[in-house]
């Protein structure tokens, strides 16, 4: 994300937060806003897309302490529109990496990270069981992506 973009974002949010209050709950949200500002550049940097999403998404849900406040609708479309932003680049950059070319089945054996005679792991691939479904995923050891910012990223598709 670039400097002038993170610097158009801030503005708009401190607009956002210096704006006349019609939310109830105004102190709530502009401790919300000011959190996130202080403490994003501190934990993302400007090419961590996932950090940035995740952090912009917090920001999107900072807007729903004062939800039907017209006068912060302006703000809040240019935050949504920074969290989609970011949270594309992060997909984007997801997908540059290689794919599996099949996909696991509950039928399939369990991988396992077994030690051979000769001391190398063999098969470092894990299974993690989705709780909610049967679903099976399988996470490479160098999976590099999480699934909090996976689900920051679909909280903000269903935006």
């Amino acid at each position: 994300m670039n400097k002038v973009f993170q610097f158009v974002l801030f503005f708009v949010a401190l607009f956002a937060v210096k704006a006349v209050a019609e939310c109830a709950d105004e102190d709530n949200f502009s401790a919300c806003i000011k959190y996130i500002h202080e403490n994003k550049p501190l934990y993302c940097n400007t090419t961590d897309y996932e950090c940035q999403c995740r952090w912009d998404t917090h920001m999107v849900t900072c807007f729903s302490v004062c939800e039907g406040d017209e006068s912060k609708a302006s703000a809040l479309s240019a935050v949504q529109l920074a969290a989609n932003k970011t949270c594309q680049a992060f997909l984007d950059w997801t997908n540059t990496f290689p794919k599996p070319n099949r996909t696991l089945t509950e039928d399939d054996p369990t991988p396992t990270s077994d030690v051979v005679g000769n001391g190398k792991a063999r098969n470092v691939e894990t299974k993690i069981k989705a709780k909610s479904s049967a679903s099976i995923f399988a996470v490479p050891v160098h999976a590099v992506f999480s699934v909090s910012a996976l689900a920051s990223v679909l909280v903000v598709a269903l935006l």
